[in-house]
């Protein structure tokens, strides 16, 4: 083998493979006393919650978009091209969603 600068031996690789922990069994599951959690299913419906500060902004510009586009909450964003839209519920669904803005 050969050394390295300070005449040290290079550090041998190990091609033995990690063992994985076994399964919790249910007795062990049970004794952890987990929480429940409730998860919500999906429905592709945008929280009308969720719309109101987008709606709030679309508003404060007078629903002028290129007004919206230009405000500083949107500093840095790249807007979509195709993305244009035609009012309040439109420009918030489409923020919410995912349209707006390239990745």
């Amino acid at each position: 083998r050969s050394k390295t600068k300070n005449n040290k031996r290079p550090a041998q690789r190990t091609t033995e493979k990690m063992s994985t922990p076994d399964a919790p069994s249910a007795s062990e599951l049970k004794k952890a006393n987990l929480n429940k959690v409730k998860t919500n299913e999906a429905s592709g419906e945008v929280n009308p919650d969720d719309m109101k500060p987008f709606i709030a902004i679309w508003k404060e510009n007078g629903g002028d978009f290129s007004k919206v586009k230009k405000s500083d909450r949107f500093k840095g964003m790249t807007w979509r091209d195709n993305f244009d839209p035609k009012d309040e519920k439109h420009f918030a669904e489409g923020v919410l969603k995912g349209l707006a803005f390239d990745d």
